[in-house]
């Protein structure tokens, strides 16, 4: 049997009790306001509306590598969608989806943040989650339509 303060294992060994495992909130609490940004961007990345688009984002990435590695052709899904219906065609389909993803997640993420730190309680918060999603599309559309312009193929 061991003593406290012997380094030995059971009910008081050892004369400092331990912390626990820290977990995500033990550690960003310790970061002060570094801290609290992140536990805010990190609430708001899995609250809705960002979570469907955070949910998005690794299939967008996974894609990407495979197109690294030379798994997948970055014109794949060409083929099955005219994204030129909604605006954005003369790029990949893939390119023009990613872009899309990306940006609607930064701007449901941004107005997530922006949002949990008004008043709004129940139902209105999440009327405004809602209103925040189809801002975000909204928002996602027209900047990936506007950053796609100079990147799209010329008929010839």
């Amino acid at each position: 049997m061991t003593t406290a303060g012997t380094g030995g294992v059971g009910p008081g060994a050892g004369s400092r009790k331990r912390d626990p495992a820290p977990g995500p909130e033990l550690l960003w609490a310790r970061g002060g306001e570094a801290g609290e940004i992140l536990d805010a961007v990190l609430y708001a990345a899995a609250g809705f509306p960002a979570i469907l688009f955070s949910a998005a984002l690794p299939v967008v990435l996974g894609f990407w590598l495979l197109v690294a590695l030379g798994g997948a052709d970055a014109e794949s899904f060409d083929a099955d969608v005219d994204a030129g219906a909604v605006g954005l065609g003369g790029v990949p389909v893939a390119v023009a989806a990613s872009l899309l993803i990306v940006t609607g997640w930064c701007a449901s993420l941004t107005g997530s943040v922006l949002l949990d730190r008004t008043a709004f309680t129940g139902l209105a918060h999440a009327v405004a989650d809602v209103v925040l999603l189809f801002l975000s599309v909204l928002v996602a559309w027209c900047v990936t339509r506007h950053l796609l312009r100079p990147l799209a193929r010329r008929p010839t």
